[in-house]
């Protein structure tokens, strides 16, 4: 079955200090790959993983900020994995911030 809450196709914008840091650490813990950056220096970075495509930017003045300078959480991201135990520890071991365990619900 289909996850009919998550469309597939999705871009999304996610406000990063380092976008290539960032690239790195999402290609490593999640597995995402580098379709294109841009600016000198980089200040994007877009990333897909399967039909899902992210764009990471650098905050702009008076425009987006990251969540790590304003204090609060602005931003989260969801992947939809088909062994999700797996994709959980590699998730843990890599720094990612874990909300919730995983758990099943039923529709």
């Amino acid at each position: 079955m289909k996850n009919r809450s998550v469309p597939t196709a999705t871009m999304l914008h996610l406000v990063y200090r380092n976008v290539e840091e960032a690239c790195e650490w999402l290609t490593r813990v999640f597995g995402f790959a580098e379709y294109y950056r841009h600016g000198q220096p980089v200040s994007g970075i877009q990333m897909y993983l399967g039909d899902a495509y992210i764009m990471l930017s650098t905050p702009r003045e008076g425009r987006s900020e990251n969540p790590a300078k304003l204090g609060y959480g602005t931003q989260m991201l969801t992947i939809i994995a088909p062994d999700v135990e797996a994709h959980y520890a590699k998730t843990k071991r890599g720094g990612g911030t874990i909300w919730e365990k995983p758990h099943e619900t039923i529709a």
